[in-house]
This record gives structure tokens, C-alpha cells and sequence, in this order.
């Protein structure tokens, strides 16, 4: 599923939960775990030895940290290159504070690496619940809604409750749509064929003037797991949708790159989810 995983942490005891996910995915699906913290005016030798303190506390010992940096530089930056440098397929981040005009006019830490990377990023404000029992898969109006539902299925089918149980993971798919918008669904992924019989899919479709709000509402009523998103096609001065989200949910929320429009892709390799450099 994962072949490595970065998590990221400001080494306060706030990101425990945050690195405890990572390690919790790192164990159950057999990745590499690397770490990376951004200091902020603290000298670089003290924290190196915060990050090794915290990860010897949170990690189990049972999983292997594959690497441990300190990167003193913008935290978007820190994470383009130490997700590039380690393979990542998958970073762990926390949710961003309050906005500012710069997370306005420029997107939060997490916009800024998904533009960047293309590769998923996970926002883990308490510790991600495994095995899964029930997702969320949270649509707009502006896309397929293929990409998110299909890594909903499969993160179901491979974390989800172990087969001798025969207990299916639940798995909601809502599309969420301004009043008066039409719901052109896509047709069903493929995913669904892949994870038959561990995944069980429903689907609805809300109406909202703010699909940010209706999404938190969901989520708060609901309770899943985790929360499937996908990054917004374009931001407004209110902020990305999927972050807004992210802010105030205490549930983890997956958010998957935005697929390319087909004349502008590349091939994209198995292992990284990002163009291949031309």
C-alpha cells in the first residue's frame, strides 16, 4: 500500500498523536517511516535530540525509524525535499491553526505540498483509529469524486478489520452541492471490484451553501475513522475547502491530489504518484 511515510512534528506533546498515526500506518502496512522537524529559531543540535526523545517515546519499538531530520528552512520546503529524498507516498501532517492572509492568498503548508508533490496527505489532529471501521468520502460539486473514493475502498479493504472477522468497513460516499446544482455522478471505480466483500459503499447527496460547513456537520454527527477528501481545484479568499475542514475535525482527513485533465499527464510511476520528470 505505502512503501514509505513521512510524518512531520514541531516536537511539542501535541504531535505525539500525530507521529503515533504514522507509526501505527508504518506497522500495518510494512513502510519506512522518516520524520522531519522545522525549528523555529531553536538551535539545530537540541533538536535533534527533542525529535529522538519523542520518537523514542511515541514509536513502538516494534517499528523502525528509517530517518530523522531537522531542516531549517520554510516548512513546505523542508517537506518537498524530505518527502523527494525518502520516496514518500504518504505525509502526515497536523491541521493548520488559525488562517492567516498568506494561508489565504497562498494556500496552508498542506496546499502548498500537495501542489508541489502530488502525493496524499494525511491531517491527524487525534490519533487515526485501526483497524477502520467506517470512512467518509466528502465530494464537491467541481470533480468525479474518483480519486477519493477509490483510496476510501482501498485503504478499507487493506486496514480494515482482519478477514476471519467478516466485518466490512463502511465506507459513505457524500457529494456535496450548492442548491440548485445537477449531481453528475461518474461511474463507479474500479476500486470497488478490488475491494469487494471487505468494503461495504453507501452514497447520498447533500445540498449546502457552504460545503465546508455541511462537511463538518457530517463528520461531527457522524464519527468515522477517517475523512476522505480531495484537494480543491481552486482556493478562495475563504481558504481551500478540505482545509477549512481539517481545522476543526478531530477526525483524520485524507486528502488525495486532484487527478491531472488527461491531455496533461504524464505517465506517473506505481510507487511515487507524481509525473515522471520529462
Amino acid at each position: 500500500m505505502f512503501r514509505s511515510i513521512l510524518v512531520t512534528t514541531d516536537l511539542t506533546h501535541r504531535c505525539d498523536a500525530r507521529v503515533a498515526s504514522a507509526a501505527a500506518l508504518a506497522q500495518a502496512t510494512g513502510a519506512r517511516l522518516h520524520a522531519v522537524h522545522v525549528p523555529h529559531g531553536e538551535p539545530h543540535g537540541r533538536g535533534e535530540r527533542r525529535l529522538a526523545r519523542q520518537l523514542a517515546r511515541v514509536v513502538p519499538a516494534t517499528v523502525r525509524v528509517a530517518s530523522q531530520r531537522v531542516m531549517a528552512c520554510a516548512p513546505e520546503n523542508a517537506i518537498a525535499e524530505a518527502a523527494g529524498r525518502v520516496g514518500a507516498e504518504l505525509i502526515v501532517l497536523g491541521p493548520a491553526g488559525a488562517a492567516t492572509w498568506a494561508d489565504r492568498l497562498f494556500g496552508t503548508t498542506g496546499d502548498r505540498v500537495l501542489r508541489a508533490l502530488e502525493v496524499p496527505v494525511l491531517v491527524v489532529r487525534d490519533t487515526l483509529t485501526l483497524p477502520l471501521r467506517r470512512a467518509a468520502v466528502a465530494l464537491g460539486g467541481d470533480g468525479t469524486g474518483r480519486a477519493p473514493t477509490e483510496w476510501a475502498l482501498r485503504w478499507g479493504a487493506a486496514l480494515g478489520p482482519p478477514r476471519f472477522h467478516h466485518t466490512p468497513v463502511e465506507v459513505r460516499v457524500s457529494r456535496v452541492l450548492a442548491p440548485g446544482m445537477r449531481d453528475t455522478r461518474a461511474p463507479g471505480p474500479a476500486a470497488v471490484t478490488e475491494a469487494e466483500g471487505r468494503v461495504r459503499m453507501s452514497e447520498e447527496v447533500r445540498w449546502a451553501e457552504c460545503a465546508a460547513d455541511e462537511i463538518s456537520r457530517m463528520v461531527e454527527r457522524d464519527r468515522p475513522d477517517l475523512l476522505v477528501m480531495e484537494a480543491d481545484a481552486r482556493r478562495t479568499l475563504a481558504g481551500s475547502v478540505w482545509a477549512r475542514v481539517a481545522r476543526v475535525s478531530a477526525v483524520p482527513v485524507l486528502v488525495v491530489p486532484r487527478p491531472a485533465p488527461a491531455a496533461a499527464q504524464r505517465p506517473v510511476p506505481r510507487s511515487l504518484g507524481r509525473p515522471v520528470p520529462a
